[in-house]
Parts: C-alpha cells; structure tokens; sequence
C-alpha cells in the first residue's frame, strides 16, 4: 500500500462534523450519483446511534472532511457494516484502503469482544469499480443487490386505485397508529433483516426521525378500525432544491395480501405527493425480495425501467476473522490522528 500524504489529519468523528459531511457528500455525488444522499441533521441522527470515539473515523484536509468511515451493527443479529466514501478528487492515494482496514480491524474486535461469529458487510455503487475491488482484496465477495429508483412524478402516469373490501378505507397517518404499524411492519416483513424493530430502534430510525413525513404517510383499516396495511415516507434532499419524497415502507401481512392494498395506498401517496407539490420519488427494493416487490411496482406502474433513473448498490460481504491481526487489518498510525 503507498504511503498517505502527510497533509491528511484523522480523528473520530464528532456530532459537530455532520455539516462537514454534508459537504463532502455533495462531492461525492458529483462523482458516484448516488440516488439517496442525507442531510447534516439525518447524519447527526445516524451519528446519535454509535460510539463517535470508538466506531468512526474522518480524514481531514485543513477543516475539511474528505472520506470517513463508520461501523454499524445489526443490534444482535451478527453483521457489522463499514460505512463510508471518500471525496472524488482525494482518491488514489490510498484514503479508502486505509479507511476500510480500519473498518474491518474495529468490526472484528467488536465481533471478538461478543463472543460470537459475524459477518461483515461494505455497500458499494455498482458502477464504482474502485470500491468493489477494495471490497474482494480483504475477501468479501458479492451477496446482495438492490436498487434505487428515481422517478420524476410528470412523467409518471397515473395509478387507479382499486376497489377496497366492504369495510376497508385509507387513512392519512396519525401518532395513535405508530405502535400498530410497527406491529403490522414486523409481520409483513417476518423472517427479514427490517422484521424485528422494537419499539425504541422503531421510533429512532422510522417515524422519530427528522425527515418522516407524516402527511405523506397511510394505513389500511379494516371494517373493525385495524391497522392492515401501511405505507411511511421521508423528505429526500435531491441536491437540486426539487421536492422529493422518498417512500421508505410498504407492507401488508400474508393473511391480508392479494386485496388491492399496495395498489390503493401507492394511489393515495401519488396523488397526494401531487397535491403537495413534490415533483420526484424514490423508493429501493431487493432485487431478491421474496415478495417480487419490483415486479408488482412496475405492474402497479410505480416505476418504469426505461423511463426512470435507476442506480445498482451491491452488498459485498464475508465472515470477520477472529484474528485481528490478520492480513489487512490495519489502521492509521495513532501519530497522525
């Protein structure tokens, strides 16, 4: 590995430094064009969830953050993912090899430490040759793939919502239906990583954080006023300034699927994204969803292929070694942070 220049400070990150990411992700997308990029105040919340001092790293030039890394767990479930980029113009010189030893190093003591076995898991563009060749040299080879799909709402039809059971009815989401969504979430969702949110990771990550739009936001009820299905969405910062809304979850339990529900409630959220003045959407789907989501979407006409922007994110991973002195696990010296 050639030597990093010495011009470069690293550090851990620090909740002051959110408005410095922001920053450095806008020069990011210039290169990537990432579909989904977050705000200082969405960064601060994901800053908020993990140990700054030990489970983040930044690369400084001057006051600048030009890449960082971060380790996120999976709360019990055994995975640990490396989060994180470097600016366009400070790659080659070795900021990302060393950002993602680092990562790996501290994602296998943590896995050590629990006692258990682990996986580790590093999301890439698919376009990024870079970055998915940092990923197979410390052995993680390629397991999952999802998509980010763009669409701006002039150019995409009109969705017909569908005739409801005798008793069912749309409703706009209210804080009385939280608990009840999250209870129909972890059923629609069972046997799946998003399948298990207590109440706190629920509120945290889903309908506490700062950019949840409850307006924009519904559920099913039944003829008995229960809660069968549901659809929640986030504000999305595009980077032009255009209103964007980004659908983040749509479920239905097996025992109420094939009723028309997914339809009726993608036609209640267009239409009203519509009235609210929201020009684009974005929604991500696993390419392997058992559900076939992606099929049903582009049925229903949510999103169309050939007419919308699509961006390809794969999941490469492999097992943490026990070992962290292992080839590769290295880190910056402690001199130069």
């Amino acid at each position: 590995m050639s030597p990093v220049p010495e011009d470069y400070t690293w550090r851990p990150l620090r909740a002051d430094d959110a408005q410095r990411w922001e920053s450095m992700i806008r020069g990011v997308a210039a290169w990537d064009r990432p579909t989904l990029e977050s705000t200082a105040a969405e960064f601060a919340e994901v800053l908020g969830e993990i140990d700054l001092a030990s489970d983040s790293l930044g690369v400084f030039r001057g006051e600048a953050l030009v890449g960082y890394s971060l380790v996120r767990s999976g709360r019990g479930s055994g995975w640990y993912e490396i989060q994180g980029c470097v600016h366009g113009e400070h790659r080659g010189r070795g900021l990302g090899t060393r950002l993602l030893g680092w990562g790996r190093t501290r994602a296998a003591r943590r896995c050590a430490a629990a006692g258990t076995a682990g996986e580790l898991r590093v999301w890439c563009p698919e376009h990024n040759a870079a970055q998915k060749s940092l990923a197979e040299r410390i052995g993680l080879r390629p397991t999952q793939w999802h998509l980010d799909v763009f669409s701006q709402l002039d150019q995409a039809p009109h969705i017909e919502a569908p005739e409801l059971p005798e008793g069912f009815r749309v409703r706009v989401f209210e804080p009385g239906f939280d608990a009840k969504v999250r209870e129909v979430h972890n059923r629609a969702f069972a046997g799946q990583e998003d399948g298990c949110f207590d109440a706190d990771r629920w509120r945290r990550e889903v309908t506490g954080k700062s950019g949840f739009l409850p307006e924009l936001s519904f559920v099913v009820l039944d003829d008995r006023q229960a809660v069968v299905s549901y659809l929640l969405s986030f504000s999305l910062d595009d980077g032009d300034g255009e209103p964007a809304c980004y659908l983040g979850y749509i479920g239905t339990p097996p025992e109420t699927r094939g009723r028309g529900l997914c339809r009726a409630l993608l036609a209640e959220h267009r239409g009203r994204a519509r009235e609210l003045g929201y020009t684009a959407l974005c929604f991500s789907a696993d390419e392997s969803n058992p559900t076939k989501a992606l099929d049903r979407f582009e049925h229903i006409g949510l999103w169309d292929p050939e007419r919308d922007e699509v961006d390809r994110w794969v999941c490469y991973s492999g097992e943490l070694p026990g070992d962290t002195t292992a080839p590769g696990m290295t880190e910056p010296p402690l001199e130069s942070r």
